[in-house]
């Protein structure tokens, strides 16, 4: 659903799959659709890392348009049996980058 949203350069999806509406959220989504949005993202890869209940990343990586690599680790956290993706700004694409710490969800 996360990569749909992302091709479909759908906001309101993603802003379903962050399961918030707070300001840091909507720049987070922002920043994905700009660097993302649109760019058929095509996922080769997946993993669970670090997984905790109710926490997880999860390592993405494909191809977009262009034949560019597309990589991002998500934090993921659940909320009332259902799983989020932590879309504030510091939980961006980290290509190399440490994992991402879990913000106010975690």
């Amino acid at each position: 659903m996360y990569i749909a949203a992302l091709n479909a350069r759908d906001e309101g999806a993603l802003r379903a799959l962050g399961g918030s509406e707070d300001p840091e959220t909507k720049t987070g989504i922002s920043e994905r659709l700009a660097e993302f949005g649109g760019r058929d993202v095509r996922v080769t890869s997946r993993e669970l890392k670090d997984y905790v209940p109710g926490k997880a990343v999860a390592q993405v990586s494909g191809t977009m348009s262009g034949d560019q690599p597309y990589r991002e680790r998500l934090a993921l956290y659940s909320r009332d049996d259902r799983w989020f993706v932590d879309l504030q700004p510091d939980k961006a694409a980290t290509p190399g980058g440490a994992i991402p710490t879990l913000g106010a969800h975690g």
